[in-house]
């Protein structure tokens, strides 16, 4: 859903968080991902937002965090559950310690806050050893599966 849509009174998100109160799933089952970008423009009525989605069972995630806008207050006045951290600091982090050394910071400011951590954009073995030994307790990328249809994730992962 892009940031217009997620302020808009008869959105997509709308349609979709009543969806998911007939359905009934168990809380904590359904993530909500919103990028930094989305948190910069009207930040009291995003606030609003997410507390609304968050009441509902559904974590709150802050996906790309630690480029374009990133401010530590949004990790303060927002009620957040997972904190994922930027491809661009991954695909660095073999080589440059200076992708380490924020990866680390990122990664213990989390944690100071409770939040879960995912590293987005792990595509090798060395990439997912480092994650592991700073602490995110997931990661995300090509080394775990390439993106894919519904259709192809149900025949794969479903139907066996």
């Amino acid at each position: 859903i892009s940031p217009s849509q997620f302020k808009s009174k008869n959105s997509l998100l709308q349609k979709w968080l009543s969806e998911f109160e007939t359905i009934a799933l168990p809380k904590n089952s359904i993530a909500f991902e919103i990028t930094e970008h989305s948190l910069v423009h009207d930040h009291f009525k995003v606030r609003e937002i997410l507390n609304n989605i968050r009441s509902k069972g559904i974590d709150i995630a802050i996906d790309d965090f630690g480029v374009g806008y990133s401010s530590l207050s949004y990790l303060q006045q927002l009620n957040l559950d997972i904190l994922k951290i930027d491809h661009s600091f991954i695909d660095k982090l073999t080589e440059d310690m200076r992708s380490y050394g924020l990866c680390k910071g990122i990664v213990t400011i989390a944690k100071e806050l409770n939040l879960l951590i995912v590293a987005e954009g792990v595509e090798t073995r060395a990439q997912h050893k480092l994650i592991t030994e700073l602490g995110c307790h997931y990661g995300q990328g090509y080394l775990y599966g390439k993106p894919m249809s519904g259709e192809e994730f149900a025949h794969k992962y479903i139907t066996q």
